[in-house]
């Protein structure tokens, strides 16, 4: 990550760039000058006349650029994802991923897990719900400390000029090494075990299904050489092998699939083929190399006249693991990991389930090898809470994970928030009380989430109590206030009261923070007709 450079107009022809969305009938620009540059999000009625527009300036940008880089802004102490990404390929101005099918504007929050791996070592002051972050004394680029750990032990004692060896005969009696030998005063994951080399690729390079904090832990608190399950867990779902291949940063799950790796005993790494220091000058050639460590020329059945006729020239990892498009991302392309015989060769039947140690539809990917894997009922909970929304089979596992994080936890802000929740969608007399207590223990118990504060104060509303309403909706919005849903319940709230100036200056309100809300815009314009 870095600041955004204002005099980078390069990516801007004429200074302007316009992109449309013809699916949400919205159009995007960007806009650059000596000072600043910027994107704003618009609409137009049919007369060609503008019906709001939302700017804001370019703070920081994500990505070297190899492939393109993606924009934020920040809004108030929180940063937020810009609509418009440059994708370097195309060499043009479009959509950021994921912003084609929905209306986002400049409300898609960056959360933690994002920054950690996009940045160097920062420092984070986080708002609402760990989601709202901002950088404060940040060392903006992912730099040596990622993959090395914190450096100035390291500094310390190499200029103070300690030998090596003597700072290994002074290692204290039960002192964990995490190296088998040299400087432990910084990691060379050359010298770690291979699984713990991969697990600092892994730690930003497999995001599998999902991936969960250990209880008390951030995502900053992970660090090179020592378990990453110590941190979080990454979980992949143990029956999506097909589905897995489409999506991006499956890295490692797809390379422990293959015949290689099995072969080589898990010998097979990250950095068996990759250094990170620098990007090879002629890829296929850098990763023929790579295979020929461990493969024969001989061993390729096709004749070194075809091989040489392709595009690159023999090139043993075009074949064997083969680019593909990415839907998650536009312009952008992704090497598969499994290497394979054939590129039509299928999955491994089950092959997920190899990677690592199986809780029920879920596959425990990190887990630490040799080590009984214990994984907390809150962590499970988390896991299956984040995938049921896209996965509706999972839905039971949720529940069953639900009822026993209930009894091992059950004064937990997030699990009586999960409560609440599976109450709330029942919407029946009996239910409503009892997610209104839920939701009540949740906050009670410092719940940091404004959907919890917005779904009490809905619950409260329904039940005739609207002065409690009006205080919980408050509450959440002094909480966060990029949170749609709080706004509308806020104003229905004031409108229940008989407060109808209030209730339009609610729906002014939301439509300051969220301009491109059509239905909010609506409303208000309804809520001002004559009667």
């Amino acid at each position: 990550m870095s600041l955004v450079n204002p005099r980078d107009t390069l990516l801007v022809a004429g200074g302007s760039v316009t992109v449309q969305n013809q699916k949400l009938h919205r159009w995007f620009n960007v806009l650059a000058n000596e000072t600043d540059i910027s994107q704003s999000e618009f609409e137009l009625d049919t007369n060609g006349r503008e019906i709001f527009r939302d700017t804001h300036s370019l703070m920081y940008a994500i990505g070297s650029g190899h492939a393109g880089r993606t924009y934020l802004v920040r809004r108030g102490n929180s940063l937020f994802e810009a609509p418009l990404s440059y994708y370097s390929t195309p060499a043009k101005w479009d959509l950021s991923p994921g912003y084609e099918s929905g209306e986002v504007g400049f409300s898609r929050r960056v959360d933690e897990a994002c920054l950690t791996c996009h940045t160097g070592r920062v420092q984070l002051v986080l708002a609402s719900e760990g989601n709202s972050s901002e950088q404060n004394g940040a060392d903006f680029s992912v730099s040596c400390e990622n993959c090395h750990g914190p450096g100035q032990q390291h500094v310390k004692e190499r200029s103070a000029g300690i030998p090596i060896l003597n700072r290994l005969r002074r290692a204290q009696p039960g002192v964990r090494s995490v190296q088998e030998s040299g400087d432990t005063s910084i990691v060379n994951p050359r010298r770690l075990q291979e699984w713990l080399a991969d697990n600092i690729c892994m730690s930003c390079h497999e995001a599998s299904s999902t991936r969960v904090l250990r209880p008390g832990k951030s995502f900053s608190d992970f660090r090179p050489g020592l378990p990453l399950d110590e941190t979080a867990v990454i979980f992949a779902i143990r029956s999506s092998q097909e589905a897995s291949r489409s999506m991006p940063l499956q890295h490692y799950t797809s390379m422990v699939a293959s015949q290689c790796y099995q072969a080589s005993r898990g010998k097979l790494g990250c950095l068996s083929c990759h250094d990170p220091h620098s990007e090879p000058v002629d890829p296929a050639s850098y990763f023929r190399q790579k295979c020929l460590a461990c493969h024969a020329d001989a061993d390729c059945r096709l004749s070194l006249e075809v091989r040489q006729a392709r595009v690159p020239a023999n090139d043993c990892a075009g074949c064997h693991m083969p680019k593909r498009g990415l839907r998650e991302i536009s312009h952008s392309t992704l090497t598969d990991h499994r290497i394979v015989v054939r590129s039509d060769e299928p999955y491994p039947a089950d092959a997920i389930a190899q990677s690592g140690t199986v809780f029920g539809s879920l596959v425990h990917v990190n887990a630490i090898p040799g080590q009984p894997d214990q994984v907390p009922a809150v962590t499970l909970l988390e896991a299956y809470s984040a995938l049921v929304p896209e996965n509706p089979s999972l839905e039971g596992d949720y529940n069953l994970a639900l009822d026993r994080a209930a009894t091992t936890n059950p004064n937990s802000a997030s699990v009586l928030s999960k409560l609440g929740w599976r109450c709330y969608k029942h919407d029946t007399p009996d239910a409503r009380i009892r997610a209104i207590a839920y939701f009540q223990g949740s906050i009670a118990r410092d719940s940091k989430s404004a959907a919890d504060y917005s779904a009490l104060g809905d619950l409260l509303l329904k039940s005739g109590r609207s002065e409690e309403a009006l205080v919980v909706l408050r509450k959440g919005i002094a909480l966060d206030q990029y949170y749609p849903r709080s706004y509308k319940l806020l104003a229905l709230c004031y409108i229940a009261l008989g407060q109808y100036k209030e209730a339009l200056d609610a729906m002014r309100q939301a439509l300051d923070v969220f301009p491109e809300d059509s239905s909010m815009r609506n409303l208000l314009r309804r809520a001002q007709l004559p009667q």
